[in-house]
Formats: C-alpha cells, structure tokens, sequence
C-alpha cells in the first residue's frame, strides 16, 4: 500500500466490529498522506448511521 499515490480517505465505525478502527488507522497508516477518520457514533453501516456527515466527508474529501 505504501506505493499508492491517489489521494485516499480511510474511515471506520468506532463501533464496528469486523472492521474495528484500529484497522482503518492501520491501513491508512501504510497509504502516503492518507486521511482517516473515525465516526463515534457507528458501527460498520456508516451510510446508515452517520450517512450526513459521511456525504460531507467524501464531498469535501472529492472537491479538495
């Protein structure tokens, strides 16, 4: 992952499970100026239980 060079957004569920955040912190770590976010209030259905501030992010992260 280390030679990816697209600009890259990693986010994680504080709450989920399969995907726990450690894991995102992880795979954004190897990923060159990577941005990672996690949402405090969700599990692994983020389109679901943060879906406005999830379109915020990828909107602002896609428009930068």
């Amino acid at each position: 992952m280390h030679t990816i060079t697209a600009p890259t957004l990693v986010v994680s569920g504080l709450d989920d499970g399969l995907n726990p955040p450690e894991a995102g912190r992880e795979v954004a770590d190897c990923i060159p100026g990577a941005r990672f976010e996690v949402y405090e209030h969700s599990g692994h259905m983020l389109a679901y239980e943060e879906a406005d501030r999830l379109t915020a992010d990828i909107t602002g992260f896609l428009s930068a």
